[in-house]
């Protein structure tokens, strides 16, 4: 009787834990599919519609792009700041 009360509770653990897990990945996956159809519109789209790689022009820079590298600037150089104090 003991075992079948410990199997019955571990399966209840297990059966909340896939839950868990397939609930996370669900986010992740609506998460990524923002971010994925944010670059196929601004970064692929246009290299496909306008190659700038053969007229040796500079590589495009979309505006969330440009914006998300001086946020990360920004927080290095807080850090270091942070750390010379």
């Amino acid at each position: 009787m003991r075992n079948k009360y410990y199997s019955i509770e571990y399966e209840e653990y297990v059966g909340v834990r896939l839950k868990n897990s397939v609930d996370e990945d669900l986010k992740k996956k609506i998460k990524m599919k923002g971010k994925m159809l944010k670059f196929l519109e601004f970064d692929v789209a246009p290299e496909i519609v306008d190659p700038k790689h053969p007229k040796e022009q500079p590589m495009r820079q979309p505006e969330y792009r440009l914006l998300a590298i001086a946020e990360k600037l920004r927080r290095i150089e807080a850090r270091r700041q942070e750390a010379k104090s």
